[in-house]
């Protein structure tokens, strides 16, 4: 007689023991099936006890006969495939995946849905932690989606527009999250909510519906948290602005976007709202004479003039609908400071739109960027070549916005060309193009004025970037001693020169550790003291003057003139 085969416990308790037991049965000689019934009824009188558990099983056969005619009982070789199909499919499934699963993500909705109605910029503290523990445990991308529900039941309202501290509060939470866990989070909150514009903005004819106008209300303030960049903003004012879709609604999308960040979107990028308004203007010209749009339009154009002017007077409630007293006190409770360190990359429209992941590519360059930028298939400048790849891992130039800027410095003709790149990535980026052109400059065979007439450029430019520049310096200063002679001779010049020029201020070399002096530190100082003291004594008075003579710092250097430099006298 063929022994009877065992299969795991979890097959019984999912009634799939039985079936395979039902199906070894068919195909067992009528001999040795009957042989086997009447050991089964012998055991049974001398057990009693083990009637009740085959009465069990024989119950639960009754019951997965009926829901098993796919394994067609009149047809034998179909059963014997679909059995050795089905075996090991079988061994793999757990015993309650499904149900576990599905009571997983009704604890985390409800847990999160808990946490938000908690969430105000008070306690933005406690819930923001809360999340963090939530991260840490459970699927990023359940808490991801569990998340963005909420916003969007809370937030994306079709009758009326979201109460602006509501706005602020979600968005905070958000780009908190981004910046203390991953950008996983914020690059996922965005994707959806430009997915669900595009989709209602190419489907709805309904111009009352206000979920449009909350989902730039979403992602304007994002954009006043710091988590994405103008040029971010400029895609999808370019996206609203597209010949097929422009209508009234478009018109209001627009006025929110210039009415709330006009001005940021001119300090952060001057020549991408300079597109903005050129394009804008061009596409209102054809519902000029509509009479529904005409006085909006109307008010659009004399709000752009008034931004292209720089007159903020001019615009009456600018940045009303946006909270930002709630975000920067809040942002400087979490962070210190009022903006987010660093925003996700510069991705396209159509970047964002195609993938949650769009926040890991390189931060990218428009070709035509200054030509007007009414073309849709616009090319990227991006680092490509693996020669550029190679140098920038030899300069450890990691970063994707430091890989970007060097590759667009080798490219250029001159520092005026360098200096009009670099601020067409906008002030997000002044920190990484400092820090490119210092590290480059130290890294050349000899000392290059190139780097030193663009440094200077940016910092009277923009203050930002003279700070930026400064920070930089100091950062090579405090690695001096791991430095090679040529690099601190380079570093030495182009350090004179900034301060000398006034890009920065002689108060850099507060960095410095005079009591435990170096040999290439003792150098760099020695040459830069030295270039400074002979310099006339008017421009001498001008760079020292920020120096307080009273000062422990300038103590310091009169000490080490003293000891190193003969006839040297910095201060009068």
């Amino acid at each position: 007689m063929t022994s009877k085969k065992k299969y795991p416990k979890s097959f019984y308790d999912d009634g799939l023991g039985d079936i395979l037991e039902w199906i070894d049965d068919e195909i067992l000689l009528p001999a040795e099936t009957g042989k086997r019934s009447a050991n089964r009824r012998e055991s049974q009188k001398n057990n009693p006890e083990a009637d009740s558990e085959t009465g069990r099983h024989d119950k639960k056969k009754v019951k997965v006969a009926k829901k098993t005619k796919l394994y067609g009982d009149n047809d034998l070789e179909e059963v014997l495939n679909r059995k050795s199909k089905l075996k090991p499919e079988l061994e793999s499934i757990g015993d309650d995946d499904a149900p576990a699963a599905t009571k997983l993500n009704k604890d985390i909705d409800t847990r999160i849905r808990g946490l938000i109605n908690r969430l105000a910029a008070q306690t933005m503290p406690y819930v923001s932690e809360q999340f963090i523990k939530l991260y840490s445990k459970h699927s990023r991308n359940e808490l991801n989606a569990s998340l963005y529900s909420n916003i969007q039941s809370s937030l994306l309202a079709e009758e009326t527009i979201t109460k602006r501290k509501l706005v602020a509060e979600f968005m905070l939470l958000v780009s908190y999250l981004d910046h203390k866990i991953s950008h996983n989070i914020g690059a996922t909150i965005v994707h959806q909510l430009v997915r669900q514009f595009e989709k209602l903005y190419s489907t709805s004819s309904n111009d009352e519906d206000k979920t449009l106008d909350n989902i730039i209300f979403c992602l304007v303030n994002l954009y006043i948290i710091g988590l994405i960049s103008a040029h971010v903003i400029y895609e999808l004012t370019r996206r609203i602005c597209s010949s097929e879709n422009f209508r009234s609604k478009s018109v209001e999308l627009l006025l929110i976007i210039i009415k709330n960040i006009g001005f940021q979107l001119r300090k952060d990028n001057p020549s991408l709202m300079r597109q903005l308004i050129l394009m804008s203007n061009e596409q209102c010209q054809s519902l000029k004479d509509s009479s529904d749009v005409g006085s909006r339009i109307e008010f659009m154009i004399d709000a752009m003039s008034a931004i292209k002017n720089n007159n903020i007077s001019k615009i009456g409630n600018y940045g009303c609908d946006i909270d930002k007293d709630t975000i920067e006190s809040t942002l400087k409770g979490l962070l210190k400071r009022t903006r987010l360190p660093e925003c996700l990359a510069d991705a396209s429209y159509a970047e964002i739109l195609s993938s949650c992941n769009w926040y890991l590519l390189e931060t990218r360059v428009d070709e035509n960027e200054n030509t007007g930028g009414s073309d849709e298939n616009k090319k990227k400048e991006v680092i490509g070549s693996k020669a550029e790849a190679k140098v920038c891992k030899a300069l450890g130039l990691n970063k994707p916005a430091e890989r970007t800027i060097f590759g667009a410095l080798i490219k250029v003709s001159d520092f005026v060309e360098a200096s009009n790149i670099i601020i067409g990535y906008g002030l997000n980026h002044c920190s990484d193009a400092m820090v490119v052109l210092i590290h480059v400059a130290i890294f050349e065979k000899k000392y290059n004025p190139f780097y030193y007439n663009t440094i200077n450029n940016l910092c009277k430019f923009n203050r930002k970037y003279k700070m930026a520049a400064k920070f930089a310096i100091q950062d090579k200063i405090r690695v001096l001693s791991s430095m090679p002679s040529n690099r601190v001779s380079i570093l030495a010049k182009l350090s004179f020169e900034l301060i000398q020029s006034d890009a920065i201020p002689i108060t850099v070399l507060k960095s410095v550790d005079w009591a435990n002096l170096n040999d290439s530190t003792k150098e760099y100082l020695v040459f830069l003291l030295q270039s400074i003291s002979s310099l006339p004594e008017e421009e001498r008075q001008k760079i020292m003057v920020k120096s307080d003579k009273k000062s422990s710092f300038a103590g310091a250097m009169r000490t080490f003139t003293n000891c190193f430099l003969e006839g040297c006298d910095l201060f009068d």
